[in-house]
């Protein structure tokens, strides 16, 4: 049983990093003990934000905003340090 129901923004963007850095795809998830067919899907989401920003001449996404998460329901919210200033 996977220790997640899903992967966070610190394990896409792991993957993320060691595709970016040279290493293959499925090797890099064999070692994070991530499926290799969500690997290949968080690959291609990335590089279709990359496309995206190419074709309307914007600046190339960071990593961040490749990994970024879709809010869903079930997925505890987590406050930003900016969040947990403006509660004080």
């Amino acid at each position: 049983m996977p220790k997640h129901l899903y992967l966070s923004q610190e394990e896409k963007g792991a993957l993320l990093t060691f595709v970016n850095n040279g290493e293959e795809l499925l090797p890099a998830a064999k070692k994070l003990k991530i499926n290799p067919r969500i690997a290949r899907s968080i690959k291609n989401r990335a590089d279709k934000i990359i496309i995206y920003n190419n074709e309307y001449n914007l600046l190339l996404p960071s990593l961040h905003d490749r990994v970024s998460l879709a809010p869903k329901l079930g997925r505890p919210y987590i406050l930003s340090e900016v969040d947990m200033n403006t509660l004080d």
